[in-house]
C-alpha cells in the first residue's frame, strides 16, 4: 500500500492551460551544416563482379578481333568437300563418315594453340604446343578411321607424338626459368 499524493487543482489547471504572452514568432534556428553526401563504397563482391565483367568483355573483344569465327566455316567446307568427293566417286568406300566429328575438337585445339601463340607474342609456349599436338593427334585418329587404316599397326605414332610433347614441354619450362 503506497501513499498517493495529488497536486492541488489550481496547479493542474495552470500546467495545462495555454496563455500566449508574446506574439512574436520564435527566432529561426541557425542553419545546420550538412555533411557532404558520400556514396557508400561497394563491397568486395560487387568489385569482383565488375572485374569479371570487364575480363569477359576483353576476352570477347579479343576473340572477335582474332577472327576465330571462321573455324565453323572451315569445318563445314571440309565436310561438304568430302561428301561431294564421295558422291562423285572420287573417294570410294566412305563408311566411317562419323569420324569427321572428331575433327570438331581438333579444330578447337588448333584455334586454341593459335590464340595462345599470338597472346604470347608469337612465341610457342608449353600451352600452345600442347594444344597443337592434341589437335594433331585428333586429326591423326580421324584420318585412321576415315581411310580405314589399321589402328593396331599405327598406334605407336601416338607414343611418338606424346614423347615429342613431353620433350617440347620440358624445353619450354627450361627456357622460361
Amino acid at each position: 500500500m503506497g501513499i498517493r499524493t495529488e497536486r492541488p487543482k489550481e496547479e493542474k489547471q495552470q500546467q495545462f492551460t495555454f496563455t500566449p504572452h508574446d506574439t512574436t514568432p520564435p527566432p529561426t534556428p541557425p542553419p545546420v551544416e550538412q555533411a557532404p553526401v558520400t556514396t557508400p563504397t561497394p563491397d568486395w563482391r560487387e568489385l569482383r563482379r565488375q572485374e569479371r565483367a570487364a575480363h569477359r568483355a576483353e576476352r570477347r573483344a579479343g576473340r572477335d578481333a582474332h577472327g576465330y569465327n571462321w573455324m565453323g566455316g572451315v569445318v563445314l567446307i571440309l565436310l561438304g568437300a568430302l561428301f561431294l568427293l564421295q558422291n562423285t566417286g572420287i573417294i570410294d568406300g566412305f563408311e566411317n563418315w562419323w569420324a569427321l566429328f572428331i575433327l570438331i575438337p581438333a579444330f578447337g585445339s588448333f584455334a586454341t594453340a593459335w590464340r595462345q601463340f599470338q597472346e604470347a607474342g608469337s612465341q610457342w609456349t608449353a600451352a600452345a604446343t600442347g594444344s597443337l599436338l592434341s589437335g594433331l593427334i585428333l586429326s591423326g585418329i580421324t584420318a585412321m578411321f576415315l581411310f580405314g587404316l589399321n589402328i593396331g599397326m599405327w598406334w605407336p605414332l601416338f607414343l611418338i607424338a606424346g614423347g615429342i610433347a613431353v620433350l617440347l614441354g620440358a624445353n619450354q619450362w627450361r627456357s622460361q626459368s
